[in-house]
């Protein structure tokens, strides 16, 4: 039985949830319901309860542990510890406060506790009266100061720093700790917090008091197991050192056995490990035997993306014999995804990765519609934006079930675009009607009509994101409308809209912004960068057959088979990305 003073380790040669499964029940007495158990992510939380269910020698029905992701953790002992849990606020409304507290340092000069300023009304660099420039500088900014949350620092300011970065980025690290001190006040008296402030707050509350941490319920009258970490930021390293050492949590690593036994002679990929070790003055021992396995390593080189779908397609083919149980496609990249869902002879499969909003096809029509008001002039919009609306495969599908009565009207108006002036009105065009269907031609002229009306008229008026909102949920109400069968045969199209219905659209409707006006330029940039925040879900479920999942995905999962596509050296582990 392992004490709480030193480090559990699963070998990594070893299956981890079932070398936890089966430590877990050891120190409970095959009572997993007395056990709390935190990981870095949520996946291998279905994994965990089917491994359980999985061993012979647990008597069954039994209560399961309860498995809380640390995100998930910091949510639950803010809530419970404060008298007014806050409301988590959107990144748009981050922005929009930032935009306030910059406005009022600039007209104070800076003058708060710690920050005395450099008198009156000194100017700062972020350019708030200009919110085409300023909205992707805010981004950064609330991200950098998120980032600050999740490390336990709180910044000063940074001086000295031209050369270093760019002149503008060096005047906002010049003021980032008053920045970072008003931001953080104005969080508190708005009663509003983001994931990392969640955790920032802990932190700062338990060294208050730690007292007040007891009784959470997560953590009331359990075992509390740390399980499957790799390296920590500064919040996790403050809490996980205080449940080790006050609560008796145990730490259980899936690492390299010989960090047992000396710590140095370990392989380089447990060197993190290694150091949380010393941080911490503590040993480790090894939680059982390592499991000896035969691995077949093959490498495929491709010229392209095309030649190495070609070889997992053979791959995983029915003529080749292959067993789908246990076996994974992992992809280093999320724009992989499609291409790859589209050569997988079988189709059944389940997506275990995030979808990058801005790759979808619907955010294709979007940025259709933003670049005809950028580009268009006094004689109309640009020839070729035109074309990329009326080819667009959305605007093409809808109609009755099994009708798709606008292909023919599109197609005759690209003819008449490609053949027309360089600028022009699409809704001065009476297109033929083509072949005739199931539809009345004033009904099809109608429905041309409202689309052209969602995807052109509409965004030639937008003022406020209030505004944007109402014209997005115009738009998706049409596509929903006349898309007939199209969101039952498309179902990452489907969760797309989904995401944007109920992620989206109600962050630029109910935003603290959302009265003020903009320029549309800033309008556009506010719904690219919210855009580019969100990522499309799938549903987790089942477990069983093929596995399509993303590198962060696959952390303390176990496949006897897995096949990674693009395993280049830009994709793994990537090139660093560009801050500027």
């Amino acid at each position: 039985m392992t004490t709480a003073t030193s480090f559990t380790i699963i070998p990594w040669e070893n299956d981890f949830l079932q070398g936890l499964a089966r430590l877990v029940l050891h120190e409970t007495g095959n009572d997993a319901a007395r056990a709390c158990i935190i990981m870095p992510h949520s996946r291998p939380r279905r994994y965990l309860a089917r491994t359980m269910f999985n061993l012979p020698d647990l008597p069954k029905p039994f209560a399961l542990p309860q498995v809380l992701t640390v995100n998930e953790l910091f949510r639950t002992m803010r809530a419970e510890t404060e008298t007014a849990p806050p409301e988590q606020i959107a990144l748009l409304d981050r922005v929009g406060l930032l935009l306030r507290c910059l406005d009022d340092l600039g007209q104070t000069g800076g003058q708060q506790e710690g920050h005395p300023g450099d008198g009156p009304g000194r100017a700062l660099p972020i350019p708030t009266d200009d919110m085409n420039r300023f909205f992707p500088w805010g981004v950064r900014l609330a991200n950098l100061l998120e980032d600050f949350y999740t490390q336990n620092l709180d910044p000063s300011d940074v001086q000295y720093m031209e050369g270093q970065v760019v002149d503008f980025a060096a005047d906002i690290l010049g003021d980032l700790g008053r920045i970072h001190a008003l931001y953080t006040q104005r969080l508190d008296e708005h009663g509003w917090t983001t994931p990392g402030y969640d955790a920032y707050r802990v932190i700062r509350n338990l060294q208050q008091d730690a007292s007040a941490f007891q009784h959470v319920s997560c953590l009331r009258d359990r075992m509390v197991f740390i399980a499957g970490f790799y390296g920590l930021n500064g919040v996790e390293d403050a809490l996980f050192r205080h449940l080790h050492q006050q609560h008796g949590a145990h730490v259980i690593l899936h690492s390299d056995a010989r960090l047992a036994d000396s710590g140095t002679s370990c392989h380089w990929a447990c060197r993190e490990h290694d150091k949380w070790m010393r941080r911490w003055h503590v040993g480790a021992v090894c939680a059982e035997d390592t499991v000896p396995r035969e691995q077949t390593l093959s490498f495929h080189e491709g010229f392209d993306l095309h030649s190495q779908l070609d070889v997992l397609e053979r791959s995983l083919s029915p003529d080749s014999g292959t067993d789908l149980h246990g076996t994974a496609v992992v992809l280093p990249d999320t724009g992989l995804l499609m291409p790859v869902l589209h050569h997988l002879p079988r189709k059944d499969v389940n997506i275990s990765m995030g979808y990058p909003l801005e790759r979808s096809t619907l955010f294709r029509l979007l940025e259709t519609a933003m670049r005809l008001q950028e580009t268009a002039a006094p004689g109309g919009y640009y020839w070729k934006e035109l074309i990329s609306l009326v080819r667009h495969p959305y605007l093409k599908m809808l109609g009755p079930e099994t009708e798709q009565p606008l292909a023919g009207p599109l197609r005759n108006m690209e003819t008449a675009i490609r053949s027309g002036k360089r600028y022009s009105d699409p809704r001065t065009l009476h297109p033929d009607m083509g072949r005739q269907s199931a539809m009345p031609e004033p009904e099809v002229r109608a429905l041309l009509a409202r689309i052209l009306d969602a995807t052109v008229t509409r965004w030639e008026h937008l003022a406020t994101t209030r505004d944007l909102a109402d014209t997005l949920a115009d738009l998706c109400a049409l596509l929903l409308e006349h898309g007939g069968t199209l969101w039952e045969r498309f179902p990452i199209d489907a969760e797309s809209m989904f995401r944007l219905m109920r992620r989206v659209i109600p962050q630029l409707r109910e935003a603290s912004l959302a009265a003020q006006s903009f320029p549309r330029d800033v309008l556009f940039t506010i719904l690219r960068e919210t855009i580019r925040q969100e990522r499309v879900p799938f549903e987790a479920d089942p477990l069983t057959g093929l596995q399509v999942l993303g590198m962060l995905e696959t952390r303390l999962l176990h496949f006897h088979t897995v096949h990674i596509v693009d395993a280049t050296e830009d994709r793994l582990p990537g090139p660093p990305p560009h801050d500027p």
